[in-house]
């Protein structure tokens, strides 16, 4: 991947890498659930990070991290679970 859109899989190699969306509370704001629907289709591979508390209105699929707050431990778990151990 040339660095611009996260191409290189994160690994030194040339395999695509994964899209991830971070998004707060996306059923506070209609259009940024527009987005999600629009965003996801296309690209069934990407993984949704939810912070905070789930709508059930706001579905975003099946590649979905629910973090259910948005401390700094949060974060580290989601990052735990996409990518291995952040912390060690």
């Amino acid at each position: 991947g040339d660095g611009g859109d996260g191409g290189d899989g994160g690994d030194g190699s040339d395999r695509p890498g994964r899209p991830v969306v971070l998004v707060d509370e996306p059923q506070r704001d209609p259009a940024v659930t527009d987005e999600l629907r629009a965003l996801l289709p296309p690209h069934p591979q990407a993984v949704v990070v939810a912070t905070r508390w789930p709508d059930p209105r706001v579905d975003p699929g099946g590649n979905v991290v629910r973090t259910f707050g948005n401390a700094r431990v949060n974060a580290e778990a989601a990052a735990d679970v996409l990518f291995g151990s952040v912390g060690a």
